[in-house]
This record gives C-alpha cells, structure tokens and sequence, in this order.
C-alpha cells in the first residue's frame, strides 16, 4: 500500500508534448497501450505477466498508468483486506484513496490559495487582496517600451503580423520598388487569413514579375538559404482547429479573441485553467453547446509556446503605420519618443551599467560585465573616447555547427580527390600549391571550367603551370561591399580582370568591352545557383545592377550584412554602450564587427594567430579592430557619419575609394607593427570568490576497508545493456584484477560463474547480453537477479563524510571531487611555506554571509601531512584565478592560481599568467618549495598591485 500511495501514476492534467522516440512511447501513447490490457485485469497482474517474460519493462517505459488505474487496484486490495481487519474502515479508504489522488502539478509552483506567498500563483498584493498569476506570467518577460506591458505571445495572430509587416514586406523590393499598402492587404487576406503561406515566388506572381527581376530586401533561411517569410504558425494551428472541428468560422475574423486563445494556450499549461480561461473568454459571444466544443477543440494543443519581446499595446500602436508606410519599428518607434522614453533611466549614472533584460547565456552575461567594467575603467584614466569598435569571439561549436564543419571537411576531401584524378596524381600535396591556385581550383569546379565573365574555358594545367593567365577577382570591389570572403570572389582570365576594374559585372557588361552580353552572362550564371555550383549570395553579388557607388543606402546595407556584427549578443551589448553615450550626449561612436573582417586583416598583414603560444592573438586582435579606426574608409572624424544601429555611411558618397587604397600599404605596415606590443601586453584573470558554488560532485560512493586502507566503491551500470565499449572495460577490470569485485570475495562460486560466462561467450560483443538472451539473468542464490557489480575502486583520498544522514550505513558515505574555495597561505620565521585548502563545505551561511567553521579549519591544520604550528603565520588567500609571484632555485615566477590539486601531497594547481600550460605537470607545484611568495591585485586593465600580508577572513559574503 506505501508503494501504491508512492508510484500513484499520472492524472494527464496538462497537454504539454512528448514525442515518440525510438522504441520509447510518449507517455500518451503508453497510456493508451496499457489501457487496453486494463480492461479485465489489475496493474499488478500485468506487471507479474511482463515479470515472467523476462521483458525487464516493470521499471521501464511500460510501466506507465493513470492514476484512476492505481486508485482502482488500491479500493480491490483494501475491500478485501477489509474482510479480515476491522481497523480498515470506509473513513480510512476515504483518505487513504484521496492521498493517491493528491499532487501538485509543475506549473501551479509553490503555495495554494490558502497558503500564498510571493514566489507561487497566490500571493497578497499591496492592498492585501490575494491575488492569482500563473507561474508562467510570473516568468514573462516585459515589454521592452512598456515596462509595465507583459510581452505577447510568439505565436499570436498580432505579433506574427507585426513580424510579417516590419521584417519582411516592408523591406521587400522588386525592380527597385516598395510593396504598397494594397499589395501588403492582398497577401494577407489571399493567403495567410486562407491558411496559406506567403512564398517569394507568390509575391512575384501576383505583382506579374518574372523569376530574374532584380528583388532585394527578402529574408533567408539559415538552412537552406531560400527566401522565407513569417509563418503564422499560430494562425495556422486555430484555422486547421476551427476547420477540423467544424467551429464558427467567425472567431478567425476577430483579431482580439485570436490574440486571448494564443495567450491561453501559451499561459496555461493545465487542463482544468485552460477550460475554465477560455469557458470565461467565449460566455456571452456562443452557446453552451458551441462553448464546450471549442473548448474542447483548443484544451489539448501543445503547440504555443514562448513570447515576443514586444507587448500587444506597443505593437497596435504602430501597426497602421507599418501598413501605410515601408517604414521599420525602430524609426516608428524613434518618431514616438519611444526610444528615448526607454533610456530616461540611465541619464543620471555616472558609470555604463549591465542591460539585465538582455537575454544571455551565463557566460556571455559575464564577458558583457567584464567588458563593461574595462570601458569604465579607460574612460575613467583616458577621458571619453573617440570612438569604440566591438569584435565578437567566434561562437563555440554547437552540435549542429561542428555538424557543418564535418560536411565541409568531406566536401573539401571529396573535392581535392576530384581535382587530384583530373591532374593525374595521387594527392594535390605533391603539387607543391600555394594558397591562390588551392583557391582557383575550387572556383574552377564551381564555374565548370569557365572563365566566369567570358565564358571561356580554363585549362586545370594552367592553374598548376601558368599562374599568369588568370586571376581571382573580388565580384564587387572590396572598398564597396567589404566582403573578403569567397562568396565574392571569382576565377577569371587576366584579360577579363584587367578590362573590369573595380567595376561591378554589370557596370563592365555595360561598357560593352566584355565578350558577351549581360543577358548571355545572366543565364550561366542562374545555371551554376540552379545545378548548385555557386551560393546564392554569389549569385546575387553577380548579377547586382545597382550603382552601389553612389547609392549611400546600398552601401549602408553592405557594411550591415558584412562588416557589422548582428549577433544578438553583439547587437545587445553594442546597443548598451550606445544607449549610455546617447543619454549622456557623449560623442563616442560604437561599431561592432565580425570576427571574419579582422581575419581578413590578418590575412593582408601576414599576422598568424597562434593559439597555443599565447593568449597574446586576442590582444593584438584588439589593437587590429581599433586600428580599423585609422584605415581610411573609417575616417570616423572627416568622412563618415553613423547611425543608432552603428551602421557607418559616407557624407559624401561621390568618392569611393579604390580597392588598393582600402588596404593601403602604409595601413598594412602599421598591423604588422601591432606585434612589436606582445611584450607590453596586460594580463586580467577574472577571480572568483563566489562562496555558494557545488560543494562536490553529486555521486554519492559507498566504502569499504581492504588490507588496512579505505577504498570508495565503484559500480557498473546495468551489465546486460552495455554496449561493446562500455562493457570493455568491466571484463578488462574482471581479467586483470578480480580480487576487487565484492561478489568474488562474498559468493566466489557465483563469481566463478561469471568468469565462465565472459570465457564461453567471449565471441560476443557482450556476454552478458548474449547470456540473458539464452538463459536469462544471472541469479544470485537462485532468486536475486545479478544486474550490476560493485568493486573496491580506488583509495579514498579528499572527501566529504555524508554517513550521518544514512543512519543506516554500515560504512562510511562519502562524496568525492570536493571543490575549493581558496587556499590560504602560511609562513615561519624561516620563510618555509605551508598551505591549507579551504573547502566550501566548510562555510554554512548565516544570513547575508558563509561562516568558516574554525573547528574543521583547525583539524585540518592539525592533520599528518599539513602540520601547520603555531609557528607558522598567516599570509593570504589565493582565489581561483588569483596572480603570484615566488622564486624556485633562484628564478623568479609568476603564475595564476587554479586550484588546491591535491592536499595530502601538499601540491596546488597553476598556470601561465600569458597562456594556457601544455602538459599537466607544469601545472602541479609545491608551495614548501617557493621562497618569496607575494600575492597581487588585479584590476581589469591588468595593473598589479602587490600584497606582502592580509587579514585572515573567516566570513565571505554574497
């Protein structure tokens, strides 16, 4: 009956998702399954059934009833037991069957109605009323223009038209034209109100343009880098609702009531809220009848989900005008003082602040507060600066990316095979090529052969022997579009490239001095995108015919899409810095940049970026992206102006400069000056003293004595479903060293047969599995199944004794990997130094600050192998990542602190101060060892300030 009351199923009051995986039903669907064989028989019954069929599903996945099913089988149990004890009565079936029933859901959070408190849905507002918010309104962000204003949800009808208005029709182009407001009415009644998406390909068709007309402004998708559009997938889901349960059609032409439905079934997550929300909403408007039915239609969906980062009000607000008009929110916004409203708060702080509504990762939250205090700090000792440039650090490879940068690789591998069989040698390293010709054989591949302006075939062998007859030209001068990259580069023949120029193809088609016309070019080039040879944005830099040297607009949107940074995190800190200097009416420019145009710039200068050698490349990288300041299309002072978004554009947009001017020689010579500072270079390790850290790995390992010492246990998973590398290991540890296995030393005739097994089924990627299969478990006593082994694994060393909340233990409980605070230094009169580590288990928190508990620290110094008298004196503290300095055989060091490595030898854990160590024996030193020891201070500029001695601190605060 406990077990009943503890494994008492699931009620099912929420419609969140959960899809089929593998073998592995959803919880829905498992339901369904079992309900079936529930019709004449127990739960218990069916799980003696999968029992005896050795189907090993009691615990699994099957194993999954509602809880009206345990209720069931529970009343069956104590209507009998009944029969035989009086103490079983009617009342106490009553409770006992109401415990079943009793939980709390996830999304109800803390407290009740009866017990309200602020983190929960019932909670006491100002006047003392009680009050009901849903968890997930309590996580809702706020609207960016009216703090007061909840955000909308994603998925609404009002934010996906929002989305639709401002990020696409209002940038479309066709031939160099706007979308009108009838054009933007006809696309969404004709399509997205008919539950039909908005393609490219129907806008063309509607405006009666063909295929190759010259359109701009459209949005890509990530993935497939075909033109997309909002979906209105929300609209969708309540049209096919409305559609499939034969709903009044009425409800689609009511924006209001779409927009409540969205932020229902976004809000609530149960049942129950959902029924009586929406029952509340459609009173008044349909029947009885017509409200069960669409209420039962909608309780179910599991599609709306997240939120926009506007609210409804702000959106209504500028929604006509983004119809009339081809203007974005951000000028709609700017014209109604919203934007100004929005940065009134920061007008009297003296210091740039931390935009705590940007939503960041932990780690990108703590690069924008480090860089934030470096741009206080260097305002504060150089005065206001000029101008500020940003470049971001590449992102860390996700799954999918390292996904792309695998399928790149075998392209490329692919490729080299290729051009390797049509030169006739085994591999193109043999060829001796350098970077230029690697490059024309790529291009040539993607140009099948052909010179890409005259159409003329190159020979593969010139590219190897007659370098002279072709080069690679930037499609659209560099100093125009600032792109390096090899989407706008092509393979052409030395002729062709002279007679271009720093023109674009069409101005040179124009001239009338290339071989063909633009229209014969146009079709080779559409044939390469369609046989997916070359890229869409090469296609689209190709066939460009707009005059971008003396379109400022053009221009703009060049520098946007290729030098400035549109990373939402670069887009949020950059806008930080240039809401502060705006408010402050403090004239310092902000420009962020991507990481591929400073590579470009190393690339030019010859500067290699050696990661191993130092972390040297990321200073210099700076010094390059605040050199961009003085190249000179980055006049800040003379030439060019620049807007709230940090886009830079030309005063005076009739003198462009050419591509050999843009990378001037002079410019060059001074990066490759930039290395000379490696030397000066300032290195700030952020310290870390934060006391409420993981106190230990969260595995818990039992102990047992073996030869007089103290080893922790391992154990391994289930031995049966150990795939061939995992169960490697447990035969090898079974070979090589059985004696450490608990069943060889308390039941060695079973152990026997466990050796026996591997031996008869050695053929086999795991024995035990192919053993199973054949004869089922291994059984201990004839009764108990054998699924895992346990064996004494190493000496415990540093732990934390947790036996005390086991009462029941044998042998001591422990947790291993105990993490440190900090180490605290000591020294005697003849300058030998000790050390001891500093747990955090050792600090419990009273109030606002962790208390040292004196008692362990003094055991601890006490202890064999610290022997820390009274003779030795306290020094300092080292935090992870704290800068010191010591001499060892008569050479002086400096290098920062990571971590106590091992306590009982005595030794710590460091690294270079300039780079990360390369083997990890340079990282393990023994205080007993340093003379000297001084600690220093580290501000964030990298100035040092030395400590000889500090207080002893027995408090840490938050």
């Amino acid at each position: 009956m406990s077990h009943l009351v503890k494994k008492r199923g699931t009620i099912l009051d929420t419609p969140d998702e959960e899809k089929t995986t593998g073998n592995v039903y959803s919880t829905k669907e498992q339901l369904a399954r079992n309900k079936k064989l529930l019709k004449n028989k127990y739960i218990c019954e069916i799980q003696l059934e999968r029992l005896e069929n050795r189907n090993e599903k009691i615990r699994n996945h099957e194993n999954r009833f509602r809880t009206e099913d345990y209720v069931k089988e529970a009343k069956a149990i104590l209507n009998k037991q009944k029969q035989f004890h009086p103490e079983i009565t009617e009342d106490f079936i009553s409770e006992y069957i109401e415990l079943i029933w009793r939980r709390r859901a996830y999304y109800e959070g803390p407290g009740s109605e009866k017990s309200p408190t602020p983190y929960g849905s019932y909670s006491i507002d100002k006047e003392g009323k009680l009050t009901y918010t849903s968890m997930i309104d309590k996580m809702r962000g706020k609207c960016t223009y009216y703090p007061n204003e909840l955000r909308v949800p994603k998925m609404s009808y009002t934010a996906d038209l929002f989305n639709l208005l401002s990020g696409d029709l209002n940038k479309l182009q066709i031939n160099g034209e706007y979308l009108n407001y009838d054009d933007k009415v006809y696309l969404v009644e004709e399509f997205i109100k008919k539950g039909k998406d908005i393609t490219l390909s129907r806008i063309l068709k509607y405006k009666g343009v063909s295929d190759d007309a010259d359109i701009t402004g459209y949005r890509r998708d990530m993935k497939s880098d075909k033109p997309t559009f909002t979906e209105f997938k929300g609209y969708k889901e309540i049209f096919k609702t409305i559609n499939d349960n034969q709903l009044p059609h009425e409800i689609l032409e009511n924006i209001d009531l779409l927009d409540r439905i969205a932020e229902i079934l976004t809000a609530e997550k149960s049942y129950t809220r959902r029924e009586s929300q929406l029952k509340k909403l459609l009173i008044g408007n349909y029947d009885d009848n017509t409200i069960t039915k669409i209420v039962d239609a909608f309780k179910e969906n599991t599609k709306f989900t997240g939120y926009h980062a506007l609210s409804k009000k702000v959106i209504d607000l500028v929604l006509e005008d983004l119809w009339f008009t081809n203007k974005n929110q951000m000028q709609l916004f700017s014209e109604r003082g919203l934007e100004q409203k929005r940065l009134e708060h920061n007008i009297n702080q003296i210091k740039i602040t931390f935009d705590d509504d940007a939503i960041l990762s932990t780690v990108a939250k703590r690069a924008h507060r480090e860089t934030i205090k470096i741009v206080n700090q260097v305002r504060k000792k150089y005065g206001e600066l000029s101008a500020i440039v940003v470049e971001t650090a590449r992102e860390k490879n996700s799954e999918e990316k390292r996904k792309q940068i695998a399928d790149f690789q075998k392209r490329i591998g692919k490729h080299e095979k290729e051009m390797s069989k049509l030169l006739g040698v085994e591999s193109l390293t043999e060829l001796h090529l350098n970077g230029k010709q690697h490059l024309a054989l790529k291009l040539w591949d993607s140009q099948d052969g052909k010179c890409i302006y005259s159409g003329k075939s190159i020979s593969i062998q010139d590219i190897v022997t007659n370098q002279y007859l072709f080069e690679i030209d930037h499609i659209l001068p560099i100093s125009l579009s600032f792109d390096d990259s090899q989407a706008n580069k092509v393979l052409c023949l030395q002729g062709e490239n002279q007679q271009k120029g720093q023109k674009t193809p069409f101005q040179y088609f124009s001239t009338g001095k290339a071989s063909r016309t633009f229209d014969q070019f146009k079709v080779e080039v559409l044939n390469l995108y369609k046989s997916r040879k070359i890229s869409s944005k090469k296609k689209d830099y190709l066939l460009e015919m707009r005059d971008i040297q003396h379109n400022a607009e053009l221009q703009k949107e060049f520098i946007n899409r290729n030098l400035v940074d549109t990373q939402y995190a670069m887009r949020s800190f950059s806008m930080t810095l240039r809401t502060f200097f705006k408010t402050h009416e403090i004239d310092t420019k902000v420009l962020s940049i991507r990481g591929s145009f400073t590579s470009a710039l190393r690339r030019r200068a010859n500067l290699n970026k050696d990661r191993d050698e130092s972390y040297a490349h990321h200073a210099i990288d700076a010094l390059i992206v605040a050199a961009v300041g003085r190249m000179p299309i980055f006049d800040f002072f003379k030439k060019f102006n620049m807007n709230e978004e940090g886009v830079i554009f030309n005063k005076d947009t009739g003198e462009i400069l050419e591509e050999d001017q843009f990378y001037n020689h002079n410019f060059i010579k001074f990066l490759r000056s930039l290395m000379n500072y490696e030397s000066k270079i300032r290195y700030s390790h952020k310290v870390d003293r934060k006391v409420n850290r993981t106190m230990s790995n969260q595995t818990i390992y039992g102990t047992r004595k073996k030869d007089g010492e103290v080893y922790y246990l391992g154990k391994t998973s289930n031995i049966y479903q150990l795939d061939k590398n995992n169960i490697g290991s447990v035969l090898k540890r079974i070979e090589k060293n059985p004696d450490s296995f608990l069943i060889a030393q308390h039941n060695p005739e079973l152990f026997t047969l466990i050796q026996k097994i591997i031996k008869e089924y050695s053929n086999t990627d795991n024995p035990f599995k192919a053993y199973y299969e054949d004869h089922g478990y291994i059984m201990k006593d004839g009764k108990v199944p054998v699924k895992t082994l346990r064996y004494h694994d190493r000496k415990l060393g540093v732990h934390m004794n947790i036996t005390d909340k086991y009462p029941k233990a044998k042998n001591d409980v422990v947790l291993l990997s105990i993490k440190g605070v900090r180490v605290d230094i000591y020294k005697n009169n003849e300058g030998k130094y000790k050390y001891i580590g500093v747990p955090f288990h050792w600090f419990k928190q009273q109030g606002n600050q962790y208390v040292l508990d004196m008692e362990k620290y003094i055991a601890e110094k006490n202890k064999k192998y610290k022997k820390i008298d009274e003779s030795y004196k306290f020094q300092f503290s080292l935090y992870k990542n704290d800068l010191f300095s010591f001499e060892k055989n008569g050479e002086y060091f400096e290098r920062i602190f990571r971590g106590d490595n091992n306590p009982r030898q005595n030794k710590i854990e460091v690294d270079y101060v300039f780079k990360k160590k390369t083997e990890q024996k340079e990282g393990f030193l023994a205080p007993s060892t340093f003379k000297n020891v001084f600690k220093y201070n580290v501000d964030v500029l990298g100035n040092t300030y030395k400590i000889e001695k500090e207080n002893f601190k027995n408090t840490l605060h938050l």
